[in-house]
């Protein structure tokens, strides 16, 4: 009797894979060394966990996948380099693209919202939602040189164009600090410090001890004293142009209301209560895409 075998692919266990025991992240079957020592980099980087961005970074590593920076967006300026909304932002989460004319918390606007997941629009993908967003006038996408612009929009991760300091220390400067970042968003600054209690509409009223001013635009503070030990400052600031990071692993919160009413069509019962229905057109996609690739039969 004549027996063939098919020579099977096995790695030479080296280095690499003793990190690999240590991190937790076993080599790929057929990954060569130069991939998994990326991968391995990697778990240094971004770090998994519970979290909705630890979520992404585990699984999108565990799969031999990568994050990808497919696009940039920015908020449209006027010939001086002043916005032409009065705090714009923008910012994705759960499907769906908010342009915020107005982040401030105390004037919160909304410009517009664009849903991502509506496979019946041009914005499901990312050359359509670029051109939407440029039609505003307010705001410009541009997707990289070697971004596919038919990648799903939903892709791009929750993230937003505005960024949290939640706290710098100050109490090293003198009479004039310049923070880490520019751009701050009014009502959003609270600053702590022993001596520096009144804060003044502008520099020139800064004229007696305790009294300081922050400069939103350069985000630099003034002050008459310099600031005492432990003085810090809380804030939100523009990042802009935002660099958009995107994930071949789409993670949404089905528990979001707004999530929710996307994923199934919307029914009312007899109390008037407004509950889930049948999965919607996205739900149905969705759900044939896990059905793909989950294994239906024992031992499948």
């Amino acid at each position: 009797m004549h027996y063939s075998y098919a020579p099977a692919l096995h790695a030479v266990f080296n280095d690499y894979d003793h990190h690999g025991v240590l991190l937790n992240l076993p080599r790929l079957r057929g990954e060569k060394n130069a991939e998994y020592k990326q991968r391995l980099f990697d778990v240094m980087v971004h770090r998994a966990s519970s979290t909705y961005h630890g979520l992404i970074y585990g699984i999108t590593r565990e799969l031999g996948l990568s994050l990808s920076e497919p696009a940039t967006i920015e908020a449209n300026r006027d010939s001086g380099g002043v916005y032409l909304l009065p705090n714009p932002a923008v910012i994705f989460k759960n499907g769906l693209c908010t342009l915020v004319s107005n982040v401030d918390p105390g004037a919160y606007t909304i410009f517009t919202e664009i849903d991502l997941e509506n496979p019946r629009t041009t914005n499901y993908r990312l050359a359509g939602l670029a051109a939407t967003i440029n039609a505003t006038g307010y705001f410009t996408m541009t997707l990289s040189a070697d971004a596919d612009g038919y990648m799903r929009s939903s892709c791009l991760l929750d993230q937003g164009s505005v960024e949290i300091m939640p706290s710098e220390d100050i109490s090293f400067g003198n009479g004039r600090i310049e923070l880490a970042h520019q751009n701050l968003v009014a009502n959003t600054v609270a600053l702590s410090s022993p001596n520096l209690k009144t804060r003044m509409a502008n520099q020139a009223l800064v004229n007696a001890s305790g009294k300081y001013y922050v400069d939103l635009a350069l985000g630099v503070i003034h002050s008459y004293d310099p600031p005492g030990p432990g003085s810090v400052i809380r804030y939100a600031y523009h990042s802009d142009p935002k660099v958009l990071i995107a994930s071949p692993v789409i993670i949404h919160n089905l528990q979001d209301g707004h999530y929710r009413k996307k994923m199934f069509e919307r029914r009312v019962d007899q109390l008037g209560n407004n509950d889930d229905g049948t999965p919607s057109l996205i739900g149905i996609d969705i759900i044939n895409e896990l059905y793909s690739v989950v294994p239906r039969y024992w031992g499948a």
